[in-house]
């Protein structure tokens, strides 16, 4: 990519002075330049709310937590949300429709679905191994209302034409690829510069969540300059690279896109299907860590945190710990069914608790999964 005359290399890291974790213990949390879209059930995590006339203690609350707490009188009017809800059923049918003309054959599950988790596991068994096409699903969804008032009162936006302009993350969708090298990235990429071409798709921001190397990039540096050049001289103009590393080492490829129907943007994330399985898990621990929004059935887990949290070097070396874990998920092999599904164990270097194992918590979370969902027969198997 030219500017002004000279090469820009847009995977070349801007100078950081580096995170002081122990002050920004759950940085990986904190609100970023631009939202992005959370695929985690519509019961997600809450913002936290703080009755009325009620004092808190800002200096217990971690610092990237402090401007998402609102008294009720800041939130914002649900019906404005809902109204918004609704209209985002354009943005979403039109993104689905987008999405499946470029990519046409491969799934596109709405994350409500009834039956989403059966035809998650068709597609990987059906499109992992696949050579010719390394995506294995598509995964698609629209913020509920209740969400959308939260993040407008966290953002303190008022009106629907406000929340339209600032908002990226009311409808979105994750493209899941196999393959731990460049190739399935570069693939997709390729697939949405010929869209970009037709002027099917307009784009305002690429955003590359990545680590210290290099080949953990899911595309190219030349593929993604030839991206943002397509975008430019397709509608687009002013659209913008950035390289955003996360504290928590997660790995994934961000494309904001241009208003797509009722003047409503959306978010295309790209992610491997391992670092995608892993960071379910991983949602669920730095809730835990911060004491925010873990949904009551976790409690479990949640208390195994608690030793955790009173050590700042415990909690700098778990972030150690959960950077790796993304690392190792990024660079496995194709993914193929029957394979050792498991994660990173703790490194010997890094003193963490036994049980704070993602393995160990991988167990103890479909153990409560089951239970809820099906509690008879958790009980017949703790007779046994």
């Amino acid at each position: 990519m030219k500017i002004n005359g000279s090469f820009l290399n847009v995977f070349q890291r801007p100078n950081i002075n580096p995170i002081n974790k122990v002050c920004f213990k759950f940085t990986n949390l904190a609100p970023l330049p631009f939202d992005t879209v959370s695929f985690g059930a519509n019961k997600k995590a809450e913002t936290l709310i703080k009755p009325e006339n009620q004092p808190t203690d800002v200096e217990k609350i971690p610092t990237s937590y402090q401007d998402k707490i609102l008294s009720r009188s800041e939130a914002v009017n649900l019906k404005l949300a809902k109204g918004l809800y609704q209209e985002a059923d354009y943005a979403m049918n039109k993104l689905r429709f987008i999405l499946k003309q470029t990519f046409g054959g491969i799934p596109v599950i709405d994350i409500d679905a009834p039956n989403r988790e059966e035809l998650e596991t068709l597609a990987i068994n059906q499109n992992s191994k696949d050579k010719n096409n390394p995506i294995v699903m598509i995964i698609t969804r629209r913020k509920s209302p209740k969400s959308i008032s939260e993040k407008m009162g966290a953002k303190h936006i008022k009106t629907k034409k406000d929340a339209k302009d600032k908002l990226s993350d009311i409808v979105g969708a994750k493209i899941i690829i196999s393959g731990s090298n460049t190739d399935s990235g570069n693939y997709v990429i390729g697939k949405l510069i010929e869209t970009i071409k037709a002027r099917r798709l307009g784009v305002e921001q690429v955003k590359n969540h990545g680590q210290e190397k290099s080949s953990l990039n899911y595309a190219s540096r030349g593929k993604i300059n030839k991206f943002v050049d397509t975008a430019r001289s397709n509608g687009n103009p002013l659209c913008t690279y950035k390289d955003e590393p996360r504290d928590s080492g997660y790995l994934g490829l961000h494309i904001l896109t241009a208003p797509l129907d009722m003047g409503i943007k959306g978010e295309i994330q790209i992610i491997g299907l391992d670092v995608d399985r892993f960071k379910k898990l991983e949602d669920i621990c730095y809730k835990c860590m911060a004491k925010k929004g873990v949904d009551k059935k976790y409690k479990p887990i949640q208390t195994m945190f608690n030793n955790l949290l009173k050590n700042d070097r415990a909690v700098n070396e778990y972030l150690e710990y959960i950077k790796r874990a993304y690392s190792y998920e990024r660079s496995k092999a194709k993914h193929k069914k029957g394979r050792n599904e498991g994660f990173l164990p703790i490194p010997d270097d890094l003193n963490i608790p036994e049980a704070l194992d993602f393995n160990n918590i991988a167990k103890l979370k479909k153990q409560i999964d089951n239970k809820k969902n099906n509690p008879t027969a958790f009980k017949k198997k703790e007779e046994n």
